[in-house]
């Protein structure tokens, strides 16, 4: 079950990885970002691209087995609940930590300034769009209707990440104008 899921993880970063590298040559290439460079194209579209990964890799947590109608036959294995989780959660966080890492290693080596939100913001963003996607996959039988749960449920949880940071900074008698 293992080998399964990370050839699940493997081909949609294939995919996902095939789409971001040759949009930017296909920008380049139809005249729409005249004289650019193609790091100056691909890094924003990396960065865009790595959130659809994650919410993706969080979103097909269940969806093999509910599309082929296998989830029941999967909950019968002689697995408890929590192993079956972890067999299918191991190789997406791995995927996902390996992906940050091969992110902040290109960016070191060839992508410096040419990002188009910070790493902070980046990180959080990635994360946080994994999580929300991941704990919605279960309940959510269409991947539009999970997309769009997803960046809700994101951008709420920004809002209110913001909410807090503005109000502890006015409790601390900071003044915004």
């Amino acid at each position: 079950m293992l080998k399964k899921e990370w050839i699940d993880v493997g081909v949609q970063i294939l995919f996902v990885s095939v789409f971001i590298v040759l949009q930017p040559l296909f920008l380049i290439w139809t005249g729409i970002t005249p004289e650019a460079v193609y790091a100056d194209v691909f890094f924003p579209l990396l960065q865009f691209g790595l959130f659809f990964l994650a919410f993706l890799l969080g979103a097909s947590l269940l969806a093999t087995e509910r599309y082929q109608r296998g989830l029941v036959y999967v909950l019968t294995l002689p697995f408890s609940r929590l192993r079956l989780l972890a067999l299918k959660l191991i190789p997406r966080f791995s995927a996902l930590m390996l992906i940050l890492g091969m992110y902040f290693l290109l960016f070191q080596l060839w992508g410096a300034n040419r990002a188009a939100i910070s790493h902070v913001s980046f990180i959080l963003i990635f994360v946080s769009l994994f999580i929300i996607s991941l704990s919605l996959s279960a309940s959510a039988e269409n991947l539009l209707v999970l997309f769009f749960g997803s960046l809700f449920g994101l951008l709420f949880f920004l809002g209110l990440g913001f909410l807090v940071i503005w109000a502890a900074l006015r409790l601390k008698g900071y003044v915004f104008y």
